[in-house]
């Protein structure tokens, strides 16, 4: 896993454990659930701490709410206090207490009006799992002198972020920037001393991450910082979702960060900081949006390089940026890489009189998955509008490119993370080229970074993709030696060639026996297909189809699951692997296969999820979205019954009946199949049938595999020559 700084075992295990109780609630609605809970247990905390000291001094109040607030504390009134919530948790009306208890906060304490979520007594929360939750995060110290030190609430509030993030897919890119991305936007742009300005702040990452920087420089922690105190930086943001933005204020609230400046609305159309001026500015807006009414501010003083085209607000977003800096601003935000790119609807225009103005700081490409909101990679601008007289050299005339498209680590199927080295790597390469004093003095690396001229850029075209400047990385792939590399490869063509012969002389002999090589002509036999020996029969009554549940063993301590888009037209992409000791098993891995049988997606079928399952692993299930087919034994070859049921003219009757299903999505029903009426041949003449298609099979996915290593020698070769590992010379005499 990437070492964020953020994820520890408790959070992980905290977090596996109230999802558990999530119930069928939707993780959209359940974060607000938990999270403010999480909350009200750390207000409640801390509440509590200094109720106890004030009533050990003689000349405080315990019960006078100025005590608290002067010592910048919530103050929390009776109804509302954990202890009492958590003496009624197994009540019946649980949900309608603990909002009374959101109620009375809000009321008592100005700054939290309007965040903190009252919808606990809602249908879809049953009592019994409410009070659960409850005796689950009172286990928990959050608020106490001790837990602030530590950040323990920063840090389940966070990692929760994350995980809901996850959960909702793309939809929690709206509220959720990945630590790793808001940690090197901060280290690059270092937002030390000066107003902190998000146009679209989602859950506030931004702002919890630049304060830990602060934080880290103020005590001599940070990457060269030789500051002794923390300085003013005040904070100001705006969100358009008013959920999200009741996220935001807790987020800050549970820091002891001022909040008084974030407001909730359209940063387009109600910009609630019309004339800030911001020293930093970090964003990540929501990519490529297309309904952001563009249309209705056509003249806005904002658009100084061009109008952005009402199709996409890339180009909105950061002109917007660049009018809210100050004359010796930095901004740092999150694009998608079209961005970079982008010639149509006077996109193109706008990049290059933004590049003209000599803006455009540096640019990094980031490597794919990073976000929840989108699989694509995307990138990073940099904006700095004092690049000649400020504090580091003069850099004006000069773009500095850096592609880490390379970089990051695995840390679940579909998500990667940044490492701390990485982050310190590519902020580092920014400070030195823009002349930090306590840095070494900056090289240009090939396939990493190169500091390119604006002329350069104009020769571009002004396209800003990193990949176009920074060049080929010198390394031999995987530290493998070339000569080792090409000896391989080289081995493997002749191997497959060697086999792509003896498959061709098969398919040859096989077409020859049913004389379609010979010059005599071939007339079906009066009696082939329609032949009394032939059959016409179901499927239910020649193959045995599983669809019953099996429950994985608890002695597996591996569990390897199939679900149906990990194959597709008989290609197995990928395989997921549960660890049983640890890993929340999938409730629809409950299906066993042996070799040889076939599976089909009885689920949305029109995306051709199917196959036969050829090896078998340890410990394996597959979804029971997967119908399992297996020929009865001489009565039916499953290999037969494959071919049969995977023509063209089967599968498009399968679509035609899963679209008129009643299910919410195309769905087959376990009939559909039973009762598929199909031609059926004497046991051995299936074989021979299914024996004859596979060798086209066979033949065709060893061009797949020559294919591969074809491409895969021609990059070695091709990267050699850049390397220095074929002398050009030896290129002398090719033609």
């Amino acid at each position: 896993m990437a070492d964020n700084g953020a994820i520890t075992g408790y959070e992980a295990k905290l977090w596996k454990m109230a999802d558990k109780l999530r119930g069928s609630m939707d993780a959209a609605e359940y974060k607000h659930v938990v999270l403010g809970l999480i909350f009200l247990k750390y207000v409640s905390d801390a509440f509590e701490e200094l109720r106890e000291r004030l009533f050990r001094e003689p000349e405080a109040d315990p019960e006078d709410p100025e005590e608290y607030i002067a010592q910048q504390v919530f103050w929390v009134p009776l109804a509302a206090r954990w202890e009492n919530l958590q003496n009624e948790a197994k009540q019946p009306d649980i949900g309608q207490l603990v909002d009374r208890a959101m109620d009375a906060i809000e009321k008592d304490n100005p700054a939290l009006n309007g965040v903190l979520p009252k919808e606990y007594a809602r249908r879809s929360l049953e009592p019994a799992l409410l009070g659960q939750l409850i005796d689950l995060i009172s286990n928990i110290k959050l608020g106490d002198e001790e837990s602030r030190s530590k950040d323990v609430l920063g840090r389940i509030y966070e990692y929760f972020l994350s995980q809901f993030a996850g959960a909702e897919g793309k939809k929690g890119g709206e509220f959720y920037t990945p630590r790793c991305v808001v940690k090197l936007l901060v280290e690059m742009i270092e937002p030390f001393q000066g107003q902190v300005y998000d146009p679209c702040c989602g859950s506030s990452g931004m702002f919890v991450q630049s304060k830990e920087f602060i934080d880290a420089h103020a005590n001599g922690n940070g990457n060269g910082g030789l500051q002794t105190q923390a300085p003013d930086t005040p904070i100001y943001g705006q969100e358009s979702n008013y959920t999200t933005w009741r996220m935001a204020k807790m987020n800050l609230a549970i820091r002891g960060i001022d909040s008084s400046q974030i407001f909730c609305g359209d940063t387009f159309h109600d910009d609630r900081h019309p004339d800030l001026k911001a020293d930093y500015i970090l964003a990540n807006p929501p990519f490529n949006i297309s309904d952001w009414r563009g249309e209705t501010l056509q003249d806005d003083r904002r658009w100084k390089f061009g109008t952005p085209p009402p199709q996409n607000a890339n180009f909105a977003w950061i002109q917007h940026i660049i009018h809210h800096l100050s004359p010796k601003g930095v901004a740092g935000l999150v694009l998608a890489n079209v961005s970079m790119i982008s010639k149509q609807n006077n996109e193109g225009e706008i990049r290059k009189r933004i590049i003209e103005e000599r803006l455009v700081d540096c640019m990094v490409a980031l490597p794919g998955q990073l976000f929840y909101s989108t699989p694509i990679p995307a990138c990073l601008w940099f904006i700095s509008r004092n690049r000649g007289n400020g504090k580091f050299r003069n850099r004006i005339n000069e773009i500095l490119f850096i592609s880490a498209s390379k970089m990051s680590q695995k840390v679940s199927r579909n998500h990667r993370e940044l490492t701390n080295e990485e982050i310190k790597q590519i902020a580092r390469t920014y400070h030195a080229w823009r002349g930090e004093n306590y840095l070494d003095e900056y090289k240009n690396i090939s396939g990493f970074c190169k500091s390119v001229t604006i002329e350069e850029v104009r020769q571009n075209d002004y396209i800003l993709t990193p990949g176009s400047y920074v060049g080929i990385e010198l390394q031999r792939e995987n530290n493998e030696i070339f000569q080792d590399k090409i000896s391989r490869l080289s081995s493997q063509w002749f191997k497959h060639n060697s086999e792509s012969t003896e498959i061709d002389n098969l398919i040859s002999s096989n077409l020859e026996i049913l004389g379609l090589l010979s010059n005599k002509e071939n007339k079906p036999s009066e009696n082939s297909a329609y032949d009394k020996t032939w059959s016409k029969i179901t499927l239910g009554e020649c193959t045995i189809i599983n669809d019953h549940t099996y429950r994985p063993s608890e002695q597996w301590p591996v569990i390897n699951y199939l679900e149906t888009g990990q194959i597709t037209d008989n290609q197995i992409t990928s395989l997921h692997h549960f660890d049983a000791s640890k890993d929340k098993i999938p409730a629809s891995a409950r299906r066993k296969v042996q070799p040889g049988d076939i599976v089909y997606s009885t689920v949305r079928p029109n995306k051709n999820h199917f196959g036969r399952i050829k090896d078998v692993p340890d410990n394996f299930l597959v979804s029971t979205a997967f119908a399992v087919i297996r020929g009865k034994p001489y009565v039916a070859d499953t290999s037969y019954i494959y071919y049969y049921i995977t023509q063209k003219e089967i599968i498009e009757y399968f679509h035609t009946l899963a679209e008129h299903s009643s299910s919410a999505y195309p769905s087959l029903q376990m009939r559909d199949l039973e009762e598929l009426q199909i031609l059926l041949p004497p046991i051995q003449q299936q074989q021979s049938i299914a024996h004859i298609l596979e060798t086209f099979d066979n033949k065709m996915h060893l061009n797949q595999q020559m294919n591969k290593t074809l491409e895969e020698m021609a990059r070695a070769l091709f990267k050699s020559w850049f390397s220095g590992e074929i002398r050009v010379e030896d290129l002398e005499g090719v033609l």
